[in-house]
C-alpha cells in the first residue's frame, strides 16, 4: 500500500519533519556538489534519450497495484511502468540515506483517476526544476514494495502542465482499513482524540467516526504555527483531509493503515459551542415548545383520528388485495397445466389439483388421504421417503428428483418432482408443496435413443471392417478398438490423438494425403482407395479405404474412413498376375501353333507367333474370325 513513508522508516512526503528538510541544502553544500553536478547532468541526458525514444505506453495506477490473488502484494512488482497523473503534495527531501547518512532522497505522491502511489528517488536532481503539489507529470520507474508500501523507484519525471488537483474522498476511518483507497487523498470528518504526550512524542492522534478510529500522522512542523498547534491538542470535531497510508513491517502486509494529512491546512475544525448562548437559546426554546405542545396536542388528536380513518381504509384495501392474491393462488392451482400437490409431514396428501387427478387417474376425494408411497413405484419410495424426511425435518429447503408414480390403471408413469417446504409466520413448516410434470415421452424417447445407440456401438464394435472419425488435419478422433486390434493389431489408446498418416506406408503417404485433402475440401463426398498400413508387429497390409466427408453434420463433424484387409486378396491377385504371365510368355514363345478360340463359334481369340508363321496371316487378319472364314 503506497504511505509516504522513506525506506528506512522515517515518516516523509508532505509529512517529514520540518529538521529533516532543513539540514538538506547544508548537506548538499558542504560535501557533495560536484556529486550533484553529475547527477543532474546524467539527469538531463537521459532525459533526452527517452524523449527521443517516443512515448511509453501509459498505465493506470490500479492496474499497477493490481492484486489479484489478494495477498497484499502487487501481481506486477519489479517491473517498470509509465504512470502520468496529478502531484497531490509537495516534493520533501528526506535525509539519512548512504553509508554515513548523508545523502538525500526525495518522496512525492501521484495520483491519477484510478488510485494513488508514492514516488521515490534517490536521485534529488529529478525534481530540480521545482515540481509542485497540482503539476500534471509523466512518471517512468520500476515498481517496488517496502513495509507493505508499494513505491515507483524514479527513473524519470516530466512536467507535462498544470493539473487538476484531484478532490478529496469523503469517506470513513473504517473505509481506510484496507486497500480500496490507498495512496488517494480522502477526507475523514470525524472528532480528535488527542493524546495528553501529543507535544512531546508527535505521535497518538486519532480521528474517530461511527465506524471507527484512524490513526493521523503528523510532524514536527506542524507545531509551528502555534494558534494550530493549540486548537490541535484541543481536539473535537474536525474534517481532516490527507493521503490514504500504511506502514506495516511484516507480511501479509494488511495492518499499520493510517491518514497523512499533507499541511496545517488540511485540518478543518469545528468552532466550539458558546455554552451560554447554547443554554439561554435552550431556555427559550424551552418556554416555545411548552406554548406550543397544547396547539400541538388538539393537532395530533385530529390526526390521529385521520389515521385511524385511513388505517381503516388500509386495512379494508389490504383485505382486497389478499382476497385477489387467495384467488390468484387459488386458480393457478387448480387449473395449473402441471400436476401440483400438498403434503404433510406425514407423507399424506393434503390438497391435488385437477392435472395431477388427470395425470393419476384419481379424482380429487380419492387422492387426498392417501399416502405418497400409495402412488409411488416400489423401486422409488425408499428414495421418496428418505428426501420428504429431509425436507420436513429441514435439512433441505427443496429438491427435486425423477421417479416413477404408479396410476389408479396401474400404469408406471414417469415424472419429474420439485418439492419446497412452505413455513409458517412463525417459521415452522407447515406443509410441503409438490410440482410434478409428466415426463414419460421423454423418458421413452431416451430409451429409445439409448437403444439406438447400443445397437449402433455393438453394429461398429463388431464389424470386420476398421471405422475410424478422423478431422481435417488427420489426426484419429475415434477408433472402432475391436476391428483395429483384429486388423492391425492396436488398442484404441494406441492410435487415438495420433496422425492417421504415421502408420500410412511411405510409399503411399504423398497418394493419401493428396486424395484426403481433396476430400476434406468436398462435404459429403466419398472416395476409396488402396494403401498399405503397418502392422503393431511391424509388417505392412494392404488396405482398401472408403473415405466420406461428414465435417457438416453436427451428430459427427469428422471425416468417416472404413477400411477392410485386403492383403490376401491383393497376394492372390500378384499370384495371378504371375500366373498369366508366365503362361503368355510359354504361349507366344512355343515352336508349335497354339490357337485360343471361342467355343460357340470357334472365333479366334488369340493365337501365337508360330501359327502366324505357319499361316501366313498377321494378327489382325486372325483375330475375330473363324477357322472357315480363314480357308
Amino acid at each position: 500500500m503506497p504511505i509516504l513513508i522513506s525506506p528506512l522508516g522515517q515518516v516523509s512526503g508532505v509529512f517529514a519533519d520540518a529538521p529533516s528538510v532543513s539540514r538538506r541544502e547544508p548537506a548538499f553544500a558542504r560535501g557533495h556538489s560536484n556529486a550533484r553536478l553529475l547527477v543532474s547532468c546524467f539527469a538531463i541526458v537521459s532525459l533526452v534519450v527517452v524523449s527521443a525514444l517516443g512515448a511509453e505506453r501509459i498505465t493506470s495506477i490500479q492496474e499497477v497495484l493490481r492484486d489479484n490473488d489478494g495477498n497484499f502484494v502487487p501481481d506486477r512488482l519489479g517491473e517498470t511502468f509509465t504512470l502520468s497523473g496529478v502531484l497531490s503534495c509537495d516534493p520533501i527531501n528526506l535525509g539519512g540515506f548512504g553509508p554515513d547518512s548523508a545523502e538525500y532522497a526525495t518522496i512525492v505522491s501521484l495520483q491519477d483517476s484510478t488510485g494513488g502511489i508514492v514516488l521515490f528517488t534517490r536521485n534529488t536532481a529529478l525534481f530540480s526544476s521545482g515540481f509542485k503539489r497540482g503539476d500534471s507529470v509523466q512518471a517512468r520507474g520500476k515498481l517496488s514494495q517496502h513495509n507493505g508500501m508499494e513505491e515507483l523507484m524514479l527513473v524519470e519525471i516530466r512536467r507535462l502542465g498544470s493539473g487538476e488537483l484531484p478532490k478529496p474522498r469523503d469517506v470513513l476511518s473504517a473505509d481506510l482499513l484496507g486497500e480500496r483507497y490507498s495512496g488517494q487523498l480522502v477526507r475523514v470528518a470525524g472528532e480528535l482524540v488527542v493524546p495528553p504526550d501529543l507535544l512531546d512524542k508527535k505521535r497518538g492522534l486519532v480521528l474517530r467516526d461511527r465506524s471507527g478510529e484512524i490513526p493521523v500522522i503528523i510532524s514536527d512542523r506542524f507545531f509551528g504555527d502555534a494558534q494550530f498547534a493549540d486548537r490541535l491538542l484541543r481536539g473535537g470535531k474536525a474534517e481532516v483531509v490527507g493521503i490514504a497510508g500504511q506502514f506495516c513491517k511484516d507480511p501479509p502486509f494488511n495492518s499499520g493503515y493510517r491518514l497523512i494529512p499533507r499541511d496545517a491546512q488540511d485540518f478543518d475544525f469545528s468552532p466550539i459551542p458558546p455554552y451560554r448562548f447554547i443554554m439561554t437559546s435552550l431556555a427559550v426554546s424551552v418556554l416555545l415548545i411548552a406554548s406550543v405542545y397544547l396547539w400541538l396536542r388538539r393537532r395530533s388528536a385530529e390526526l390521529h383520528a385521520r389515521e385511524l380513518t385511513l388505517l381503516a381504509e388500509n386495512l379494508k384495501r389490504s383485505e382486497e388485495a389478499l382476497r385477489l392474491s387467495e384467488e390468484r393462488f387459488r386458480k393457478a392451482f387448480e387449473e395449473g397445466p402441471i400436476g401440483i400437490v400438498l403434503g404433510s409431514a406425514d407423507f399424506r396428501i393434503l390438497k391435488a389439483n385437477r392435472a395431477l387427478c388427470q395425470m393419476l387417474g384419481y379424482t380429487e376425494q380419492e387422492l387426498v388421504g392417501l399416502r405418497f408411497v400409495d402412488i409411488t413405484h416400489p423401486e422409488d419410495v425408499d428414495q421418496t421417503l428418505q428426501l420428504g424426511g429431509k425436507l420436513f425435518n429441514e435439512e433441505t429447503s427443496s429438491y427435486q428428483l425423477e421417479k416413477r408414480y404408479v396410476t389408479k390403471g396401474q400404469r408406471v408413469i414417469w415424472a419429474h418432482l420439485t418439492a419446497s417446504l412452505i413455513r409458517g409466520r412463525d417459521g415452522k413448516p407447515l406443509y410441503a408443496l409438490g410440482i410434478i410434470e409428466d415426463i414419460s415421452r421423454r423418458r421413452e424417447a431416451e430409451q429409445i435413443l439409448e437403444t439406438s445407440e447400443r445397437r449402433f456401438r455393438a453394429l461398429i464394435e463388431k464389424s470386420s471392417d476398421s471405422i475410424s472419425l478422423i478431422n481435417p488435419k488427420g489426426t484419429i478422433l475415434y477408433d472402432a478398438e475391436p476391428a483395429t486390434f483384429r486388423n492391425l493389431g492396436y488398442a484404441g489408446v494406441e492410435v487415438v490423438g495420433h496422425s492417421a498418416f504415421e502408420f500410412i506406408h511411405p510409399d503411399d503417404i504423398e497418394m493419401t494425403k493428396k486424395l484426403f485433402d481433396d476430400l476434406a475440401h468436398k462435404p459429403g463426398s466419398t472416395i476409396t482407395t488402396h494403401y498399405r498400413i503397418r502392422h503393431k508387429d511391424g509388417s505392412w497390409h494392404w488396405m482398401e479405404g472408403t473415405g466420406t466427408n461428414l465435417l457438416n453434420e453436427p451428430g459427427v463433424q469428422a471425416i468417416v474412413i472404413n477400411a477392410r484387409d485386403v492383403t490376401e486378396r491383393k497376394r492372390a491377385e500378384e499370384k495371378l498376375h504371375q500366373s498369366e504371365e508366365l503362361f503368355s510368355k510359354a504361349f507366344l514363345a512355343s515352336p508349335v501353333a497354339i490357337t485360343i478360340a471361342t467355343l460357340a463359334e470357334g472365333r479366334f481369340i488369340d493365337v501365337n507367333e508360330s501359327f502366324l508363321q505357319l499361316m501366313g496371316y498377321s494378327r489382325e487378319e486372325v483375330i475375330g474370325r473363324t477357322a472357315l472364314e480363314l480357308a
